[in-house]
């Protein structure tokens, strides 16, 4: 089984859902390919200097220990672990970067396609989704990105694991 998205989302207050007309079966065991990803937001300066990780409540073993905000005598509040879906690096141009905020894009695009999909493998049960959801951390200091993001559109496949039908076969 395979099933192939192209989800494009709009972003608010760091958040993004999408919701399914019908529920989408994950198998047991699946395997989700992550093939390209971008982003769109109003930059500030050294926009092309940041990078965004974008987390998901799909059940990935890709993760990441974000620390809450401190409190007011610089303790941790503690954390929580979020799947990565994907990282995006920042832009190899950064360089090239202006401070002169009369040079700034009102609407900057970040894409990433990696070379090789980036894969997940998932030891899950079967299960029926309704919704995914998804997050967005700075890259360097897992906070809330400093520029604030407007969409995503992300490309990714979710199927049946390779591992499981050579385990059948013998092979394994």
């Amino acid at each position: 089984m395979r099933l192939n998205f192209t989800l494009k989302a709009t972003v608010a207050e760091n958040q993004a859902r999408v919701f399914f007309k019908q529920p989408i079966t994950i198998p047991k065991n699946a395997e989700i390919n992550v093939y390209w990803a971008t982003i769109s937001y109003s930059p500030s300066a050294d926009y092309l200097t940041d990078g965004v990780e974008i987390y998901t409540d799909l059940p990935i073993k890709h993760y990441t220990n974000y620390l809450t905000a401190q409190t007011s005598t610089g303790v941790n509040q503690g954390g929580a672990s979020y799947p990565i879906l994907l990282s995006i690096p920042p832009q190899t141009q950064a360089d090239l970067n202006a401070d002169d905020p009369a040079t700034l894009p009102t609407l900057a695009l970040l894409t990433y396609e990696p070379h090789l999909p980036v894969k997940h493998d998932m030891e899950n049960q079967e299960q029926q989704i309704n919704s995914i959801n998804f997050w967005f951390h700075d890259l360097v200091n897992e906070r809330r990105p400093v520029n604030p993001i407007e969409e995503l559109i992300v490309s990714f496949c979710i199927k049946t694991c390779e591992c499981d039908k050579k385990k059948n076969e013998g092979s394994y």
